[in-house]
């Protein structure tokens, strides 16, 4: 891969706003706040950032990528993809990094996984 950074545009922003709303909606995650961010992130291409008290989520796309020639629009359709997924797997993926949680929420928090892809399936 080279080294450039292709700075993405506001088509790309609303294309990744359009695939995350699409996935949201066959994944049945309707019942989190979906806000989306905007800015440039040394780490991601984009990135999933959940508050689970509230369901709240912001998925953040950034506005360069490394080692890009040329960003398509299939690429961003598999990161709102992606993203979307994280938001599927969420309360369970804080628990399973949780230092004190307990077996009852890491249970808990499989079946709610379960259940969400038994109806997907």
């Amino acid at each position: 891969m080279n080294n450039k950074k292709n700075k993405l545009t506001d088509k790309h922003f609303q294309l990744f706003q359009k695939e995350c709303e699409k996935w949201i909606k066959k994944l049945k995650l309707d019942n989190w706040e979906v806000h989306y961010d905007w800015q440039e992130s040394k780490e991601n291409r984009a990135s999933c950032i959940s508050n689970l008290n509230g369901y709240i989520i912001t998925l953040l796309l950034s506005k360069k990528w490394e080692n890009y020639e040329k960003v398509s629009d299939s690429d961003i359709c598999q990161v709102a993809k992606h993203e979307v997924i994280h938001i599927l797997m969420a309360r369970f993926s804080t628990n399973a990094k949780s230092r004190y949680v307990s077996s009852d929420d890491m249970e808990e928090s499989g079946e709610e996984l379960v259940r969400k892809l038994e109806k997907l399936l």
